[in-house]
């Protein structure tokens, strides 16, 4: 009796069956790189595929200084920032995508601010992302962090 329900259940969604298969997939890839609270600055080397979305998590105070770089090394990505309470889907902080990918500026609130890293679609992309936060605004002087990371 089970198996005839089964069957039926089967045949009756068949027809949906393009539908489904052609629905946009998206990952979430969780590198093992993230800010704590008093670490000022960070930097990895790493690559996404596809539509793999890596994601970073930074604690940051009011009035403090955040630079997040983007460098694609190899295929195209783009950087998103996310203010405290926001995340992925909500208006972003800084959208790298229509404003390059690079952001430099005061961060207006004290929080977890979300940094995520998108590949283009069916694309592989290996990128650096450094992240320094200060209560100054960071200078050219001021040596790049070493990137860390798997690649």
């Amino acid at each position: 009796m089970k198996t005839k329900e089964i069957l039926l259940a089967a045949f009756l969604l068949l027809p949906a069956l393009p539908y489904v298969s052609a629905l946009p997939v998206e990952t979430r890839k969780e590198p093992p790189v993230s800010l704590v609270r008093y670490e000022s600055r960070m930097a990895v080397e790493t690559s996404i595929s596809g539509r793999e979305t890596a994601t970073y998590h930074v604690m940051a105070y009011a009035r403090q200084h955040m630079t997040v770089k983007l460098k694609a090394l190899e295929g195209a990505c783009d950087v998103t920032i996310y203010a405290p309470g926001r995340r992925p889907g909500d208006q972003p902080l800084f959208n790298g995508s229509a404003s390059g990918n690079t952001y430099s500026g005061i961060v207006p609130a004290t929080g977890d601010y979300t940094v995520t890293v998108s590949a283009r679609t069916n694309e592989r992309a290996t990128y650096v992302l450094e992240i320094f936060i200060s209560s100054e605004k960071a200078s050219d002087s001021i040596n790049p962090p070493q990137p860390k990371g798997n690649k």
